[in-house]
């Protein structure tokens, strides 16, 4: 598997639309402002970065579990390591990321102790698994350098697709965050489904990105959280991990 050394990277919302259009001075009354084309490309180049990874590496990352541990956790008395993508355990210090028996049968908890992963970041937390077959119900209470992950999320282990259900699962650093609705599915050729994110940070109108899948490229419709009015039409490059956005008639 190909990993990216940033899996749990927070969206670094503030940053980006703090960084490109500029500020308001320091003596201009503070008014929330609509996202600009600038930094809806960066916005939705970062997250697309970012989305087209996480629910592929936290199934992998199940799957690993399941093929590492010997029967079913819930139902042992110890924890056990997180196994690793990259390495041999999730966390640089073995015991600080553990698998251990939840409330009941098919109940997990993955509990990170300022545990320090794969590609260098702090995680500290817990993320509650309730496995029913083939499907994972993930409950997500997590600090991730200094932002957060918490919400809900489900992950369906097929062959050879997998599928990732979100609900309300929230990414936040700061005075931003970004909510995440929808599923989509993940297969060896190509990736389907909708999802719908919504934006917030201090100084902006909240915004939505209503993501789709065409042919495998996603594309993102860029639209006002108050009037509802779509703003940017944006398509997204995998490779090279780049957005570009163009505004929609009559904006």
């Amino acid at each position: 598997m190909t990993k990216s050394p940033r899996w749990l990277a927070m969206l670094c919302i503030a940053s980006l639309l703090m960084a490109i259009g500029g500020c308001s001075d320091d003596d201009d009354p503070v008014q929330a402002r609509q996202v600009n084309q600038q930094q809806a490309e960066a916005i939705v180049g970062d997250a697309l970065a970012f989305l087209l990874e996480f629910g592929s590496d936290i199934a992998d990352l199940i799957a690993a579990a399941g093929a590492d541990r010997a029967g079913d956790v819930s139902k042992q008395l110890e924890c056990v390591p997180i196994p690793g993508l990259e390495r041999e355990y999730f966390c640089a210090i073995a015991t600080d990321g553990e698998i251990c028996p939840g409330t009941g049968p098919g109940n997990t908890v993955w509990n990170f102790n300022n545990c320090t992963d794969e590609g260098g970041g702090l995680v500290d937390g817990t993320v509650d698994i309730t496995e029913s077959g083939n499907t994972f119900d993930l409950d997500f209470d997590l600090d991730v350098d200094g932002g957060s992950i918490i919400g809900i999320m489900q992950v369906v282990l097929g062959d050879p697709c997998v599928t990732i259900t979100y609900s309300g699962l929230e990414i936040a650093e700061g005075d931003a965050a970004f909510t995440l609705d929808g599923s989509n599915t993940h297969c060896p050729d190509a990736v389907s489904g909708t999802l719908s994110a919504t934006v917030s940070a201090a100084g902006f109108e909240r915004f939505l990105m209503q993501i789709s899948f065409v042919e495998g490229i996603p594309t993102v419709m860029i639209v006002s959280g108050t009037t509802q009015e779509p703003l940017f039409s944006c398509t997204y490059n995998p490779l090279t991990q780049t957005a570009t956005c163009v505004p929609v008639e009559g904006f």
